[in-house]
């Protein structure tokens, strides 16, 4: 989506940080445009729970980069792994009934489990949450590109007029990562 002219994605790698995710703080849209910065799973953790980040993609792909933030975090803990069961479940708490939430969380957690080290743990739960992301925005494109057709076809049909479309949940660019 572009915001006055420059492209924007609702969650992202900070460029000049990789320790920090940068979302669209959407509570305060559309009067501001506000960049949050995450930089722990509990930071991570409350956007989702106080809806900083709406929409089922986007809080998968927004509790992916907590797990990878939890990994992080691990640097400083003396039990890793019982750290990061508490960050998937602090994470999946947060909206119990979010489908991607959980289904992003658990990917993230059995991969990072999977790896021997710290620094390999970071690698796969950066990289995967990076591929959960630009998963999400990759099938968003190809939604507009299957549907274009068929919008066409029913505007035709009534004689170039305007398709009404009816969502029945958060759609549209901000509930999902562009």
């Amino acid at each position: 989506m572009k915001i006055n002219g420059e492209h924007y994605h609702s969650i992202w790698v900070d460029k000049k940080n990789p320790n920090t995710i940068q979302i669209i703080d959407q509570r305060h849209l559309p009067h501001k445009l506000i960049i949050e910065d995450l930089k722990t799973v509990k930071e991570t953790a409350d956007a989702i729970r106080e809806m900083h980040v709406r929409g089922a993609p986007l809080i998968g792909a927004t509790a992916a980069y907590g797990m990878y933030l939890a990994t992080l975090e691990g640097k400083s803990k003396n039990n890793l792994d019982q750290w990061l069961e508490s960050s998937a479940n602090l994470l999946k708490n947060t909206r119990p009934t979010a489908v991607n939430l959980a289904w992003a969380v658990d990917q993230q957690l059995a991969l990072i489990q999977e790896k021997k080290t710290l620094d390999k743990k970071i690698t796969v739960a950066f990289s995967n949450a990076n591929k959960i992301a630009e998963e999400d925005a990759n099938n968003c494109a190809l939604i507009g590109q299957f549907g274009l057709p068929l919008i066409q076809q029913l505007s035709q049909k009534k004689n170039g007029a305007v398709v009404n479309i009816l969502t029945h949940c958060n759609a549209g660019w901000l509930a999902c990562v562009d």
